[in-house]
This record gives structure tokens, sequence and C-alpha cells, in this order.
């Protein structure tokens, strides 16, 4: 009995780990250009750091810096989509300021743009 109680326990354990991070509130990231002649980091530009819902962007380049200044004031909107049963349904979803997902999506704007390689530094 007390083995059973210890793994369900642990998986519990475990499992809350994971959805604590996927909604984690903080991240920063090393910004860098990409080396366009041996596609590679080129040189770092700056940090971009979401601490509490308040981004903070510490960017050297000035064309990066103000599109993502701008890119911050936005709303995301995806779609997601979900089965159910033989029905697969899609449902608009609207990604706020503030969220760790919303700086994964301005990066990757940015990538799009300006091929500038982000990098999660684990605090």
């Amino acid at each position: 009995m007390k083995k059973i109680f210890i793994l369900i326990t642990g998986c519990a354990i475990i499992n809350f780990a994971t959805v604590k991070s996927c909604y984690a509130q903080n991240m920063k990231v090393k910004i860098y250009k990409m080396d366009r002649e041996n596609y590679t980091k080129g040189e770092c530009i700056g940090f971009v750091e979401l601490r509490e819902g308040k981004l903070e962007i510490k960017v050297t380049d000035p064309e990066v810096r103000e599109f993502i200044i701008q890119e911050s004031n936005k709303e995301f909107r995806t779609f997601r989509g979900q089965q159910k049963g033989n029905i697969f349904v899609e449902n608009e979803v609207t990604i706020k300021p503030g969220s760790v997902e919303h700086l994964r999506l301005i990066l990757e704007e940015c990538w799009k743009k300006y091929r500038i390689i982000a990098e999660e530094i684990s605090e």
C-alpha cells in the first residue's frame, strides 16, 4: 500500500512541476544577430526580460528595440485546435501582453523580420 501511495505522490509532484513551469511568469532571453555568412549565432545585441508581466528591454540595435516595444503592446490572435470525437474544432485564442507565450511570439516575429536568435537563460 505504501509503495502505491509513494508512486502516486511522486507522479503528482512531477506533474505539478511541469504545469508550474508551463505557466511561469518570468523569462530572460539573450538576443543575438545571426552571422549570415556562417549561419551561426553572431554578436549579442542585448537582453529581454519578462518579470511579473512587465517587459524590460536592453537591446543595443535601435531598429530591433523599437520593433520589440511596438509588438509588446499588441495582442496576438491565434487558433488552437481540439478534437471532440470525430470533429476537429478550432477556437480563436487571444494572447495578452505580459505572458511568456506573448514574449515567445514577439521573438518569433523578430526572427522572421530581422533574423535574430533568441536564447532563453535559466535563472
